[in-house]
């Protein structure tokens, strides 16, 4: 049988000398709508600063150097860099202030976007997939092979992975520059103070799936604080908003959080704080996105009707608003998924999928506690758990499939192990459960997020763990069992 031709996104076939994934009018329609850097000359390269950079081996501090580059008339935004490169700021923050990329793929990628010139790859010519940088780091596993894992290790290797994750440094956060510069502008309020404490919200987010609640609950807390004193003295009428704005965002992180931590109590009063703030200034979109918080909550303390109905209280608040994709897929799909309602959740599904394209929303992965609208990403992340729960293996396994590489590619570690463990509690309620492929997949998901467990994958974790108990005595299943009660101490 002949190979299936590639597709470009349009529908148009690509010919076998395109190396890419789209034809050339939709190439040449988003080079016109995407700004692109400017064309630089051949010593840009080599003032002491970029020299330095490029010793490094690490292309974030590459693009950092290019970006404040005296080149410019004024240091370019890591916003006009996401913008080259059709991605979310949040991602260039992660690739400047992370570990150095060692994919090839992604080094040529932003390579080629920036115009580095040949003699300055240090990747150039190396065919491995991966890619050693000095100073030597520690990569990512992405893809665990269990098989080359001698059985006894599974649980040592969870505790030791977690015990690497906890030595974080110990630098001063945004939060804390924000409370300092607030007592620099004592004699009044200066716009600045708002910045930074929306600096610090952001940088929260950015870093939330690397680092987790418990490391980053202390910075949002930090500004929730500090937006209460400022609501308890005066501000002009535009700075009153902008502190509203602030404090209920920061209690909806708040919120968040805690059901990520499994407080369900303090994530309901954290909300329900939020809700009052958002109401106060009219904001619809936030109030929506913390309704999608209620019904997370509730579907993680197991009230799912609870949960279908927070979600379908905040899509009444604004049906065609961004936030409402997420209630649509992680709220009320999910908690009909486990009504057994599957009818219904087709439906949620759909609406969700169709309000996506015709708003015209990024396909990128977002952070999971990000107040950007959901992509297709993160809805069929969705769509696959809901369908676990009603037995639709073909639908998980497609769902899975259509976004396996967005998630790899992603640095979200809790996306990786939320897909493995729905696939496989899939592989064992289908009609021949593939149990030992299941138990890799299980194991591989606690490998991943070893060291920052959350509700969400303990809960998924445990459900493998109930449906696995039909071969109590297979050494894969005892393994896994083991497994999990490490990664649970984590």
């Amino acid at each position: 049988m002949s190979p299936s031709r590639r597709q470009c996104r349009c529908g148009t076939h690509l010919s076998s000398d395109n190396p890419g994934d789209q034809c050339g009018p939709c190439t040449r329609r988003l080079t016109a709508a995407h700004p692109v850097p400017p064309e630089v000359s051949a010593d840009f390269w080599d003032t002491p600063a970029m020299s330095a950079a490029l010793a490094t081996r690490h292309m974030g501090k590459v693009i950092t150097a290019y970006r404040t580059h005296p080149f410019h008339d004024s240091p370019v935004s890591q916003t006009t860099v996401a913008a080259w490169a059709r991605c979310a700021q949040p991602h260039v923050s992660r690739i400047e202030n992370g570990t150095a990329i060692d994919s090839i793929t992604k080094l040529e990628f932003w390579s080629t976007l920036l115009g580095i010139p040949t003699q300055h790859q240090w990747f150039s010519g190396t065919s491995d997939e991966k890619l050693s940088s000095p100073p030597p780091t520690e990569s990512k596993p992405l893809l665990i092979d269990v098989a080359v894992l001698p059985k006894k290790s599974l649980a040592d290797e969870i505790t030791q992975r977690s015990s690497k994750l906890r030595q974080w440094a110990s630098w001063e956060s945004p939060a804390e520059v924000a409370i300092r510069l607030q007592a620099v502008n004592q004699a009044g309020i200066h716009d600045t103070t708002f910045e930074t404490m929306n600096l610090a919200i952001v940088d929260a987010i950015a870093r939330y799936e690397a680092e987790g609640p418990r490391q980053l609950y202390p910075q949002v807390l930090t500004i929730r604080k500090q937006a209460q004193s400022l609501l308890e003295g005066w501000q002009h009428p535009r700075q009153r908003i902008a502190t509203y704005k602030i404090a209920a965002q920061a209690s909806a992180l708040l919120g968040y959080m805690a059901v990520n931590v499994g407080r369900f109590q303090l994530a309901e009063s954290y909300s329900v704080e939020s809700a009052s703030l958002a109401s106060a200034i009219d904001d619809t979109e936030l109030l929506i996105w913390i309704f999608g918080t209620r019904s997370f909550q509730a579907y993680y303390a197991r009230d799912y009707v609870k949960a279908r109905d927070f979600a379908r209280a905040g899509i009444a608040l604004s049906p065609n608003s961004p936030q409402a994709i997420r209630l649509l897929s992680n709220g009320e799909a999910r908690a009909l998924g486990m009504l057994g309602e599957k009818d219904q959740a087709d439906r949620s599904i759909g609406k969700a999928l169709e309000l996506a394209a015709s708003l015209n929303v990024s396909s990128d992965l977002t952070s999971c506690i990000s107040f950007e609208p959901y992509g297709y990403s993160r809805i069929a992340a969705n769509a696959a758990t809901a369908y676990v729960q009603v037995g639709e293996v073909g639908r998980v396994l497609e769902y899975v499939g259509n976004i396996g590489e967005a998630v790899e590619d992603s640095d979200s570690d809790w996306s990786r192990s939320l897909t493995k463990l729905d696939v496989a509690t899939a592989l064992l309620l289908q009609a021949n459960p593939d149990l030992e492929q299941s138990m890799v997949l299980g194991t591989e998901a606690l490998l991943a997020s070893a060291g920052r467990p959350i509700e969400s994958i303990a809960q998924r974790a445990e459900m493998l763990v109930k449906y696995s108990a039909k071969w109590p005595n297979h050494s894969a299943v005892v393994d896994y069992v083991n497994a999990f009660a490490a990664w649970k101490e984590t």
